[in-house]
């Protein structure tokens, strides 16, 4: 016999078997307000807090667009006073304690690994976990092969006290920097660029468009026959990267800078003065109204990593920057979000959209708002990201952007006005009506001996607005079932 118990009774047993879960502190899903007052989150920071915090200091120290800090040591010590966020906000109440206690003894274990010393008698601040940041950082920018870092690694153990903590091979520093969440995510691609490996097309072994195989046979380090994939695309988390930047107090506070900025329009000293930020914020004032709200311009270029070794490769990093900062920080280093990292032997030029579609993916999600925590203010907020800029040299218009950068209509302000000729002499097209640009009687309009030999009388083109690019695009139609979209 089947006996139905009633739902309100099944959930009284549900809590008296399993427990209320302990780090559900703030009561958030039941209509109470999402901001939660700073004096409750100092009563409630317990260890999971604390541990969630070193997290994050960790993951900004290690960023592979920061570079590495040398005060890794003291800013552990200075965590103890940090007020962290809640485990429980975004996790269904259908999950259980073990599975936040699960979480809890990872996060400790990040905690008492960053603050372990390299050996007892070391100087303050030099940590295992210091060390091994420096050794991978040293490693990337020469270049050592992993065998090489475990010969080096085995050298320095032995040359260190016998009590010393520093991990004695090279998979074990990659271990101990992951845990940090400071990753990244490879995807393979085709040599072709149509597709690459990305939700639906995650599984797949074959292009479905250009027929090409996933990978290639070479040759090991161990002279082995093996296979690796034909193009790779690195995947770094824009989202995770932002709540970062929010961990940091003294960062948090910087982001809403834009917002205290007493604007001029005659003086442009920071895109906040121009009139494309004003426009932007007329089109969306629940936007602007969130000074915390984050405004970001995207970069691209392509280079050889080879140098002048003549190897043929082919790298095009993906930045994204931040201009919420003052001007004095939105162009630094540190600020500077690799998003995207293409590597291959040849530039991915036309397709370049497609690999684009992770990141697109990222900002629509942006957009709409993700929940974040600001560690300055010690509040939640519903974190959103515009992209207003694009950032780059001519030739990359025609990538990043789709705009033509060859042929006849190269000119992304006269559009279809553009007045070009082609020279079967020199076998080029030249550009001419550059007069119409002047004023109507100026002296140049009227001058055939200097110029082409006849009188300008065109007029001055007016630059495309943004819904006339629009209509232009929907009409552009791209090659069939190109992209990560099978459907």
């Amino acid at each position: 016999m089947v006996v139905e118990i009633p739902y309100m009774h099944a959930s009284v047993l549900d809590v008296e078997w399993y427990g209320i879960q302990s780090t559900y502190t703030t009561w958030r899903f039941h209509g109470e307000n999402l901001e939660v007052e700073a004096q409750s989150l100092e009563d409630n920071t317990n260890n999971a807090n604390l541990a969630e915090n070193v997290e994050n200091v960790g993951d900004v120290v290690v960023d592979p667009a920061i570079g590495v800090r040398d005060d890794l040591g003291d800013v552990v010590e200075d965590v103890d006073a940090a007020i962290g966020v809640d485990d429980n906000f975004g996790i269904d109440s259908g999950i259980h304690n073990d599975v936040g206690s699960r979480k809890r003894k990872k996060k400790n274990s990040v905690y008492e690994r960053a603050k372990e010393p390299l050996y007892p008698s070391c100087p303050k601040g030099v940590t295992a976990l210091y060390a091994s940041i420096k050794l991978n950082h040293i490693k990337t920018q020469y270049g050592f092969y992993d065998n090489g870092m475990t010969s080096i690694l085995e050298l320095m153990k032995e040359l260190l006290p016998k009590e010393n903590m520093l991990p004695s091979k090279y998979p074990e520093v990659k271990n101990m920097i992951q845990e940090l969440g400071m990753d990244y995510i490879t995807y393979d691609a085709y040599v072709n660029d149509c597709i690459f490996h990305w939700k639906d097309c995650a599984l797949l072994v074959q292009c479905h468009v250009c027929q090409e195989s996933r990978y290639k046979k070479v040759f090991n380090d161990e002279r082995k026959i093996t296979t690796i994939a034909q193009k790779t695309v690195r995947h770094f988390s824009l989202i995770t990267r932002l709540k970062r930047f929010y961990s940091e107090p003294w960062i948090a506070e910087a982001m809403t800078w834009h917002s205290r900025a007493k604007s001029d329009i005659n003086v442009m000293r920071h895109l906040v003065d121009s009139s494309a930020w004003r426009c932007a914020e007329s089109f969306s004032p629940e936007f602007s109204k969130e000074p915390r709200s984050v405004t970001l311009g995207i970069s691209t270029d392509g280079f050889n990593p080879n140098g002048c070794f003549g190897l043929a490769h082919s790298c095009w990093p993906v930045i994204m920057g931040m201009y919420n900062l003052n001007p004095s920080l939105c162009m630094k280093r540190e600020f500077s979000l690799l998003t995207l990292l293409i590597s291959g032997h040849k530039a991915p030029g036309k397709n370049f959209d497609v690999y684009l579609e992770i990141l697109v993916d990222e900002l629509k999600q942006l957009w709409d708002g993700v929940i974040a925590f600001d560690s300055f203010s010690n509040t939640e907020l519903l974190m959103r990201a515009r992209l207003l800029w694009a950032i780059h040299d001519f030739p990359s218009l025609d990538t990043l952007s789709g705009c033509a950068t060859h042929g006849y209509f190269t000119c992304p302000t006269c559009g279809e006005g553009i007045v070009a000729d082609y020279l079967p002499f020199t076998k080029k097209i030249f550009y001419r009506g550059h007069r119409r640009w002047l004023p109507v009687k100026h002296k140049y309009r009227y001058d055939k001996t200097n110029f082409d030999g006849g009188v300008e009388h065109g007029t001055t083109l007016w630059p495309l607005t943004g819904q006339q690019i629009q209509e232009i695009v929907d009409k552009i139609r791209s090659k069939k079932r190109k992209g990560n979209n099978l459907h």
